[in-house]
């Protein structure tokens, strides 16, 4: 019976996407006819520094980003919701998130220095913490409904993809996938 039922799922979805495809398509050409443009929108937060993002107006901005210097990488690029940049508490916690993670980021990599992963990857000669692409630090407010806000940290190495989150300024979670296999 489960197995019916993952078939009828799997089939529902091979009919809807064409129709989502068609959607997309349609909407893309209706915007282009009424010449509806993207524009870029530039917002100055204290703490966080210039955002931008881009949509057909600010409201409908959904994720903003700006650069700022975080432990050894002095060209990181933030990202956070705009959801969480419109509610002033909500933005005053990552805001107090980044800045303790900012201040103890030496500890914190020490952390992630110290974790099984890290001295596997080490093992095989790679560094884990050298990246090749530039690095993301996301601001989370955590599970929907629950405020529980922590920094994200991913970026690609050479060989790997790292992605670590921290909260109270402690290294909570490192996470480090083969991109090789």
């Amino acid at each position: 019976m489960t197995k019916f039922i993952e078939w009828f799922f799997i089939g529902i979805a091979f009919i809807c996407l064409p129709f989502a495809l068609l959607f997309g398509f349609i909407a893309g050409l209706v915007c282009k006819v009424l010449g509806i443009k993207e524009q870029n929108f530039t917002r100055y937060y204290d703490g966080l520094g210039e955002l931008t993002s881009k949509a057909t107006s600010e409201k409908k901005c959904k994720m903003w980003s700006g650069r700022i210097a975080i432990g050894p990488w002095h060209d990181a690029q933030l990202l956070v919701k705009g959801k969480v940049l419109d509610n002033p508490e909500h933005r005053s916690i990552v805001t107090k998130e980044l800045l303790m993670t900012q201040n103890n980021i030496d500890s914190i990599l020490d952390a992630v220095k110290h974790a099984p992963s890290y001295l596997d990857a080490i093992g095989q000669g790679l560094d884990p913490l050298v990246p090749q692409d530039t690095v993301n630090v996301e601001l989370c407010l955590g599970e929907s409904g629950y405020i529980d806000p922590y920094v994200a940290i991913s970026f690609n190495t050479s060989h790997n993809f790292v992605w670590f989150s921290v909260q109270n300024a402690e290294m909570t979670f490192l996470d480090i996938n083969d991109t090789t296999v």
